[in-house]
């Protein structure tokens, strides 16, 4: 998604957001649920949610990046 490449620090400090992001959620079921479905709908069968929410969060971030490619 980035017109460059991660660098290591960055694939780190992504790394450490996923894992207390999904820490977080995993204590507010709830709060992961609307984050993770909220407004596109149902999870998938079997995953866990608290995954997805932490998953979205990295993903905001990323898509929030000054180098993210964007087709205009």
């Amino acid at each position: 998604a980035l017109s460059r490449p991660i660098q290591p620090n960055e694939t780190a400090r992504l790394t450490k957001l996923y894992e207390s992001a999904k820490a977080e959620f995993a204590k507010a079921p709830d709060k992961a649920k609307k984050m993770a479905t909220e407004p596109i709908g149902p999870a998938p069968t079997g995953v866990e949610v608290a995954d997805l929410a932490a998953w979205t969060v990295v993903a905001n971030v990323m898509l929030n990046l000054d180098e993210t490619l964007m087709k205009r």
